[in-house]
């Protein structure tokens, strides 16, 4: 009796464990890596956008994306929201390194 508790207790924690991995996971990215924009900042073609395309948003060079740049390359709310981590309304570089796009 004893050890079909513990089997039990071990199937209702993989099981918690595994709802727990999908609802804590990796959330899903708001970036569309087939978007026009997109497409244009990848300039080589790799599927993800260095740093140094990313920089390329940066119109005034000042090593912050405010989303005036961004709107120019009709990048959508959602994917701003994303990048900006901080929620201060601009994307500094470290942002764009961290944003894994």
């Amino acid at each position: 009796m004893k050890a079909s508790k513990i089997v039990i207790a071990v199937i209702v924690i993989a099981i918690a464990g595994y709802i727990a991995s999908k609802y804590f996971g990796a959330r899903a990215s708001a970036v569309d890596k087939k978007a026009q924009w997109y497409i244009k900042l990848d300039k080589n073609g790799d599927g993800s956008l260095s740093i140094e395309e990313l920089k390329i948003m940066d119109a005034n060079g000042d090593g912050v994306l405010t989303v005036e740049e961004a709107n120019m390359y009709q990048i959508p709310a959602e994917v701003l929201k994303e990048w900006d981590q901080n929620g201060d309304g601009s994307i500094s570089l470290i942002e764009l390194n961290a944003c894994g796009c």
